[in-house]
Order: C-alpha cells, then sequence, then structure tokens
C-alpha cells in the first residue's frame, strides 16, 4: 500500500490488453492529466503470454517514458503480486477470473481496483471483501457513474448554497446545496440501443460470452448496476423495490456488425428480460421509478436517457439522445437542466477519460477520497438480487444489506 496519499502510487496492471476497455481508457485515464501523471506511476503489466506482456510494456513505457516490467504468467498473478515495487495492482481481466487474479495481490497486501462486477456472484463479491479487511488493503471497484461531471454537480460536493444563478459555474452540487428543496422523486427512463449489439435481438460476434447464463451479464447487472450505483451514491439506498420484466426479444442473432448474420453462428436464446421495470422507496422516503429498455433502433426523436430528478422548489433534468447516452457511466455525459435551464457543465468533453481520472484522483486522497469501493459493490449486488426476486416473485421486497458487511 502507499504510505501516503500524497506519494506516488506505484501501480501494476493485470489485464492491460491491445484492444477493448483497458486499452481504450483505463490505461489512458492514468496519464490523462499532469496530476495523474504525478500521483500514478505504472511499473509493471502482467498479460496472458511472453510476446503480448513485452508489447505491452513497449508501448506504455513509450507513454510514460519510463521502463515498465513486463509479467506473463497465465491466470497466475502471483508474480507481480508480489513486485515490492508496486503499491496497488489494477485488474481488468474478465468476470469468471477477478476472484483469481485479485486474492494473490491482497494477500500480497496491496490495495486493488477491479472492474465491476467484481466477482461473479455476491459470494465471490463478499470472499473478495473478506480478504481486504483481512489485509487491511483500499479498494477501488469501477463504477464510476459518480465521477461523471454531470452528476458531480447534481449531487456530490456540497456547498451549502441556496441561491443559484444559470451561469454560476462554482455550483458543485444542485441536491445538497438546497436548488431544489426537499426532495420529493426520481424518474429515470433510459435505452440501451439495438446497435450497440450487446443483447437480443442482436449481439456482436466479440460480444457473444454475454449469453452465456453463468457469467451473469444482463440489462440488470452492467448498464442497470451502474446507474443504480449513481442513484443511490445521490439520492440513498433502496429500503424497498417491486420490479417486472417483460421478455420482447427470445432470441439474439449474432453479427458481424448490425443487421450482419455471422454465417454459421447459430442463434442464441435470451437469458434476461429486455425491458425492466423498477419500482422502490429509498430510505429518505423518495419515490424511485426506473425503467431500462433494450433492442430498440436509434431513430430520431427517441431519447436515450430522461432522468429527473423533483424536489418541493423546483427540478433537476438529465436527457440524451445520443446512441450511448443512458450508459453514462461509461461513454458519455447527459445535457443538465435545472428548472428548465440548461446548465453548462465544465469538464464533459473529457469522456470517460475524464471521469476516470476523477475517480482516481479520489483514491489518492486517501481514506476520505469518494469513490466507489468493494462494499459499495457488495450493496449494489444485494440491490441487483433483490430486484431479480422481486421480478420472479411478484412482490415488494425488502432491500437489506444487514449482515452481510465484514466491517462497516
Amino acid at each position: 500500500m502507499s504510505e501516503s496519499a500524497l506519494a506516488p502510487i506505484k501501480v501494476g496492471f493485470i489485464g492491460l490488453s491491445r484492444h477493448g476497455w483497458a486499452s481504450y481508457a483505463l490505461g489512458p485515464s492514468l496519464t490523462h492529466s499532469p496530476a495523474l501523471r504525478e500521483t500514478f506511476k505504472l511499473k509493471a503489466v502482467s498479460t496472458t503470454s511472453p510476446v503480448s506482456a513485452q508489447e505491452t510494456a513497449t508501448k506504455w513505457a513509450e507513454v510514460v517514458g519510463h521502463a515498465i516490467e513486463p509479467y506473463h504468467t497465465g491466470d497466475e498473478t502471483r508474480t507481480i503480486a508480489r513486485d515490492p515495487k508496486l503499491d496497488m495492482v489494477l485488474v481488468a481481466v474478465n468476470t469468471m477470473r477477478q476472484k483469481s487474479a485479485l486474492l494473490p495481490v491482497i494477500e500480497a497486501g496491496k490495495d486493488f481496483f477491479v472492474e465491476w462486477p467484481a466477482g461473479c456472484g455476491i459470494a465471490e463479491t463478499l470472499e473478495i471483501t473478506v480478504a481486504a479487511k483481512k489485509h487491511g488493503v483500499r479498494t477501488m471497484v469501477g463504477l464510476q457513474g459518480r465521477e461523471s461531471f454531470v452528476i458531480r454537480k447534481v449531487g456530490v460536493e456540497s456547498l451549502a448554497r441556496n441561491c443559484f444563478t444559470h451561469d454560476d459555474i462554482q455550483v458543485k452540487d444542485l441536491i445538497k446545496g438546497g436548488a431544489i428543496g426537499k426532495v420529493l422523486s426520481t424518474s429515470i427512463v433510459a435505452t440501451f440501443p439495438l446497435e450497440a449489439g450487446f443483447w437480443a435481438p442482436e449481439t456482436n460476434q466479440d460480444r457473444k460470452y454475454i449469453l452465456d447464463r453463468e457469467n451473469d451479464l444482463t440489462l440488470l447487472t452492467v448498464p442497470m448496476a451502474h446507474q443504480l450505483e449513481t442513484l443511490t451514491h445521490i439520492l440513498g439506498p433502496f429500503t424497498s423495490v417491486s420490479a417486472t420484466g417483460a421478455t420482447h426479444y427470445p432470441i439474439s442473432t449474432i453479427v458481424s456488425a448490425p443487421g450482419v448474420p455471422v454465417p454459421g453462428e447459430a442463434p442464441r436464446p435470451s437469458i434476461f428480460p429486455d425491458h425492466i421495470s423498477i419500482a422502490g422507496t429509498l430510505a429518505s422516503g423518495i419515490l424511485a421509478n426506473v425503467v431500462w429498455r433494450s433492442g430498440m433502433k436509434t431513430v430520431p426523436g427517441r431519447r436515450t436517457l430522461l432522468w429527473e430528478i423533483d424536489g418541493e422548489e423546483g427540478s433537476i433534468r438529465m436527457e440524451s439522445f445520443n446512441a450511448m447516452g443512458a450508459f453514462m457511466a461509461t461513454f458519455e455525459d447527459p445535457d443538465l437542466y435545472l428548472n428548465g435551464e440548461k446548465v453548462e457543465v465544465e469538464g464533459v468533453e473529457q469522456g470517460a477519460i475524464g471521469r476516470l481520472g476523477n475517480a482516481w484522483m479520489e483514491f489518492a486522497k486517501g481514506p476520505e477520497g469518494n469513490h466507489a469501493t468493494i462494499d459499495d459493490a457488495v450493496k449494489l449486488k444485494v440491490l441487483l438480487n433483490t430486484i431479480a426476486k422481486a421480478m420472479e416473485t411478484g412482490e415488494r421486497l425488502q432491500v437489506d444489506t444487514q449482515g452481510l458487511l465484514p466491517y462497516k
């Protein structure tokens, strides 16, 4: 672990491949600004082969300006975990390998970052959590929706101000600052588009693993999970939920591009509803309604995100018409409106890399940093499991995390 939140944090990276999310966003976000380059020092990488390890090390050595140690231990991560030069290890591997990659890192006393969902199912996430507590390491999970520039403006850094103007760029917190008074309700309508090629009716051939039930990668556990974590971070936890799901697309065609089936690939059955509606009550008494749809085409005039937060004195609206606008934790920030007037938000042009950069700098602050932890991942999985059960039973269920976490 790093001795000080102010000292450079020396980082190793497991899964920094040539393609995908880690290469596109996680790696570049560590060098996004002078402050990040001074705070985080990439020192080692680990991949599944000697060739890819050396290629990755060479590529990133050119970016950061110093040598990077290449490790190539296949599924075994103990070698990089035991590197005495490292304070923290970042893990970006598929869900089924997350626990096995992480446990050696934790046992070596290293702080860690892991992508959501932080283990396959809640049992693995709890096992990771218990190990982290036992070895006294700090944790960070890839639930960066709270680091969105719009979300930070809406509901994070409280300035306790009650007077807002359209062009007041110093306002960081519209809710806690009192811009809309006491919050009474919130509603979300979101769309994950057909063209993205994730779930039915079309799945891109590079993502067909998400149709395997054991991976538990569904509309609920991926995009909805990210948004629900953001919602609860701003407005507080759910105490009860009811939920309904509908499957309009029972079969998914494997495609190489939208509308282009892969020859010889048989269609696959859908494993989870493609339309989900949630109604719940938060601990504060706020009423929440969340609706997600997937599988529909992006067409002119169809919003991909409409999120409203209503208070006694006003309302906040976040909306997007962009194809991936609903997945604000990963791709792009929505437009923000306060009482019908658009609010310009500084930083949104930085996109996913900027949001991740915010998260890294929050980690660097030490224990007081505002970032998602493995505890947050456990609480989110409890909520998701409760929603899934409510869909199955048709009952309104209580959301209870008491007794699950090994520490507060």
